[in-house]
């Protein structure tokens, strides 16, 4: 009998012969891709949970999203999009049918010519996008920096935007990120850019940078948001209670929440940012919770300066509604 002999082959499935009474036979055997600083966690054991915080079949080298399996070698979908007969417009026969055709998902449905590849992932485009289960494209929020605007900030002649920015920075984040949701005329009502929103004048205080108290329903509209404070939500468990309860809602919501980092950065006492999701058994959220506002945000999660993004320094929280 012939000893067993493996190619050395670079696939995450690679063939292995075995030759047995003379008859060639194959059959797969599964190897991890090597992905370089994913591999260990703190601890030193095995992480399955890699590229956008999905697991890792270590069998198969896929990652599977619930809906389907990726294939992270090839950027592509193992099946075709689940939710593809939603892309397509209805007879306009009523104000639901109307409705569905002005919100067709994927941005525009099968008239989004990206839409038509039903195997790619996130429009080809993963570092604005991401796909939350393999049906349907949610816009990442962290399309603006307020680092790259030297304006003065609404009313004030002495504030800029990449100085002290962050909280309109922040909402219009969550504002481009809605249009998906709410339809491109909310896009067209300045929501969605950092310079669209500063150019709300009456949103700000006289003089100031500033929001005002009617800055929020003017962006989102009245009774589409609200807000926790850490001092209000001290005897109900906290904001971490909060953000729990939310997270188990099972309605969809976007949140901007308002941290002091004065002990990694002297003077930033209310910086605010997006938060994606719960923190960590330590209390510190994880980068990928975390939609940055700044080039600043940006250092910091990417050394040790990110214990800073803890529950203990969350000082508030902006809940918006997305339907």
């Amino acid at each position: 009998m012939t000893q067993l002999r493996k190619l050395s082959v670079k696939n995450t499935l690679r063939p292995v012969y075995l030759r047995k009474r003379g008859i060639k036979t194959t059959k797969f055997a599964s190897k991890r891709p090597q992905i370089p600083g994913a591999e260990m966690n703190s601890r030193g054991n095995v992480c399955p949970k890699k590229f956008t915080g999905k697991e890792l079949d270590a069998e198969t080298g896929l990652y599977y999203y619930g809906a389907r399996y990726l294939d992270p070698k090839t950027s592509r979908w193992l099946s075709g999009d689940p939710a593809m007969g939603e892309y397509f417009p209805v007879a306009p026969v009523n104000d639901e049918a109307r409705k569905h055709n002005g919100n067709l998902p994927g941005q525009g449905g099968v008239f989004n010519y990206v839409n038509l590849h039903a195997y790619h992932y996130a429009g080809n485009n993963p570092v604005k996008y991401r796909d939350a289960d393999g049906e349907k494209i949610v816009l990442f929020t962290a399309t603006n920096n307020m680092s790259e605007h030297d304006v003065l900030l609404g009313n004030s002649t002495t504030e800029k935007i990449n100085r002290v920015g962050c909280y309109i920075t922040t909402l219009s984040n969550i504002g481009n990120a809605l249009v998906p949701y709410k339809g491109n005329d909310y896009g067209s009502k300045q929501k969605t850019t950092v310079l669209g929103i500063n150019s709300l004048k009456d949103i700000f205080q006289k003089n100031s940078g500033d929001l005002n108290d009617n800055a929020m329903n003017t962006i989102f509209g009245e009774g589409r948001w609200d807000y926790f404070t850490k001092e209000g939500q001290e005897k109900k468990g906290g904001l971490l209670a909060r953000l729990k309860e939310l997270d188990e809602s099972g309605k969809k919501y976007m949140i901007a929440g308002v941290f002091d980092l004065s002990s990694v950065e002297q003077g930033v006492t209310s910086h605010m940012i997006g938060i994606t999701g719960l923190p960590e058994n330590d209390g510190v959220f994880d980068s990928s919770k975390i939609v940055p506002t700044s080039d600043g945000d940006r250092r910091r999660l990417g050394n040790n300066s990110r214990s800073a993004y803890s529950i203990d320094n969350l000082k508030r929280i902006y809940v918006i509604e997305v339907e």
